[in-house]
């Protein structure tokens, strides 16, 4: 059995991909402008949404409020009609 053994002309791979994977200033500066936007927009999207709730809590608050006064009012007119009836 013979076996030759050769030099492999190959480049290794990681030198092929380490010129592609290689960044200039712009492409750098885009991509981390896209990824503080990004993070500014979920930031701001968890602030609002935060915010919203808050406020629908203010509302439902609001609402239950002006709920006792309406049964307020309409109880007080009931009676005031009542004794405007009888008088």
């Amino acid at each position: 059995m013979n076996v030759t053994l050769r030099k492999n002309s190959r480049q290794p791979i990681s030198t092929s991909y380490s010129h592609e994977r290689c960044f200039n200033e712009d492409t750098l500066r885009d991509i981390i402008k896209e990824e503080l936007a990004a993070a500014v927009k979920s930031s701001f999207k968890d602030l609002l949404t935060d915010q919203l709730k808050n406020i629908q809590g203010e509302i439902s608050a609001f609402k239950v409020s002006f709920g006792f006064f309406n049964e307020q009012f309409e109880e007080f007119k009931k009676r005031f009609e009542e004794k405007r009836r009888h008088n």
